[in-house]
């Protein structure tokens, strides 16, 4: 029998193997037609290490297309800090690719999110200058400078490199506040020792050449 050790050696290198067969598509600005596809590719492949596999398409008329690479390793999403009430992991940089089930108009990422939540079939999206694509699952996974993606948590399987949600950090008090001065009355600030709450009041001109009310800024016990 085969030991355990090299057995997980041999079925990594097997998943590496297969993995690199398949292309990795990679951004190359616009593509008018196959000849200046021959000319562009192959450049941008092997700026990648890789050899482009002859495919290409057109993901913005006009303005983006991509080449299809072999032998380049599959690109990790970029992930953006996790917002535990939205329900969605945030890839910066990175589109899913493929299992398209519609699109619209998305000013935000919030509001592409809100959408695809909406949707019960809807289980991520990419963002792209303002059109939101709705995906039914996670299949191909892009680097794109312009394009943000992302994934509700609570359905299908999580695209690679995701990482569970986590509770956010309490948020810390301030010790110390300050107010601005204004042209008849000072400003002031203060540091509070822990345990003390820093209150700050701003000033209040008078209608005399004078300050009617002083700046206060003390501390309190919590």
């Amino acid at each position: 029998m085969r030991p355990p050790l090299l057995s997980i050696a041999v079925l990594l290198a097997a998943c590496l193997a297969s993995a690199r067969a398949f292309g990795v598509e990679i951004e190359a600005g616009p593509i008018w037609a196959d000849q200046d596809a021959n000319n562009k590719c192959p450049q941008v492949c092997a700026s990648r290490g890789g050899q482009w596999s002859g495919q290409w398409r057109t993901t913005q008329p006009g303005r983006m297309s991509v080449c299809d690479c072999k032998g380049v390793a599959p690109p990790q999403p970029s992930i953006l800090p996790y917002a535990p009430s939205s329900g969605v992991a945030r890839y910066g940089k990175t589109e899913f690719v493929g299992y398209d089930i519609g699109s619209t108009a998305a000013a935000s990422f919030d509001r592409c999110a809100s959408f695809c939540q909406a949707n019960s079939s809807c289980v991520a999206f990419s963002l792209r200058a303002g059109t939101c694509t709705f995906k039914s699952r996670v299949g191909g996974i892009t680097q794109s400078p312009f394009v943000e993606s992302g994934f509700i948590v609570a359905r299908g399987s999580p695209p690679p490199g995701y990482v569970a949600p986590q509770s956010p950090a309490p948020a810390m008090t301030p010790n110390s506040c300050s107010v601005g001065g204004t042209t008849k009355c000072p400003g002031c600030s203060v540091a509070c020792n822990p345990g003390e709450r820093p209150v700050c009041t701003p000033p209040f001109d008078g209608v005399t050449a004078f300050c009617q009310r002083d700046a206060s800024c003390t501390c309190t016990a919590n």
